[in-house]
């Protein structure tokens, strides 16, 4: 009877490992699948991640805006400095009696023509502020729909990597449970064994 108990409890043994690697086998391939599956979503634009490229197109939107803006500001800048320099040299023709009139109606067209150039380059430059404030709205809007959504895809990934972990580790501890068990089962079936009374 102690025979029979130690030579089963060796075959369940057997058994009990064999069953582990036969589940955790099934782990390791869902594991493999589920990392596929992250993969393939993450690097394809769908109708989920929609607001991710709506993202990253609204990221390239405001950085030409910004660009527009920048180059809107540079040609005010320059306009205005002529006008002014214009402005000053228009004065300095009105108030001297050297300059003919065909001399001051030169700087006056100068100075009429930098005008109309400032003024275009203020109605430019208030467009693309204009443009950039309602582009960096679309921006906010979108690049907050866009951290809710990878905050939730985060979310799930990481109580899926938590389930997983919580899963092995349930496999593990039922392995030791089913182990021990098993060991006391064959060091129950050994019990008054000795060398001499052991029949081969």
């Amino acid at each position: 009877s102690s025979g029979i108990n130690a030579e089963y409890g060796i075959d369940t043994m057997s058994k009990i490992h064999g069953d582990f690697s036969s589940r955790f086998k099934d782990l390791c391939a869902e594991l493999a699948t589920y990392k596929t599956d992250v993969l393939s979503k993450a690097n394809k634009p769908t109708r989920e991640n929609s607001d991710a490229v709506k993202a990253n197109n609204s990221l390239t939107n405001i950085k030409n805006s910004l660009d527009q803006v920048n180059k809107c500001k540079k040609i005010y800048h320059q306009r205005h400095k002529e006008l002014v320099e214009n402005e000053e040299l228009l004065v300095k023709a009105g108030t001297t009696t050297d300059k003919s009139d065909k001399e001051q109606e030169r700087i006056q067209q100068k100075f009429t023509k930098s005008q109309d150039a400032f003024t275009q380059a203020e109605t430019a430059y208030k467009a693309s502020v204009e443009k950039y404030n309602k582009v960096q709205e679309e921006f906010n809007d979108d690049m907050t729909n866009s951290c809710k959504y990878f905050g939730e895809v985060e979310q799930t990934h990481l109580s899926s990597a938590v389930e997983f972990a919580k899963r092995l580790g349930e496999m593990e501890s039922e392995l030791c449970e089913d182990l021990q068990r098993n060991c006391e089962t064959i060091l129950g079936g050994l019990v008054g064994y000795t060398p001499e009374n052991v029949a081969f």
